[in-house]
């Protein structure tokens, strides 16, 4: 088998997963700011709206792992695909939240989310 050449990195596909990240990293940068102010807005105490912001960071952490497991495992853009929708779906929540009790739950699945979608999108990026 005969190598016809350096492979294309600055492919559309490439240039696609780039976007993507950007987008996904972009729309949490933007909403750390805001997410304590937000969070004192539903009651919770300052104290508390520190611990539910750090949180997510945290949790996405601790997923990387586990999200590097299952992307050597599972169809890996299927798992970005899906964990890219469900980031979304979990942003969108946010608006509909009515006080901390849900809040904690939705920033931990989306911290998890967000872990995914990071770590596979790496892991494709490197193919």
């Amino acid at each position: 088998m005969e190598h016809k050449g350096p492979a294309k990195l600055w492919g559309f596909e490439f240039i696609f997963l780039l976007v993507v990240s950007f987008v996904n990293m972009g729309a949490f940068g933007m909403g750390i700011p805001i997410f304590p102010g937000y969070a004192v807005s539903l009651g919770a105490t300052l104290s508390a709206a520190g611990a539910v912001t750090g949180m997510f960071s945290v949790v996405a952490l601790i997923g990387r792992p586990f999200a590097s497991i299952m992307g050597d495992r599972l169809n890996k853009k299927h798992l970005l695909i899906g964990s890219l929708v469900l980031n979304g779906f979990f942003t969108f929540l946010y608006v509909f939240v009515p006080g901390l009790g849900w809040l904690i739950p939705i920033r931990f699945i989306h911290g998890l989310m967000f872990s995914v979608s990071g770590t596979v999108s790496f892991a494709i990026g490197n193919l």
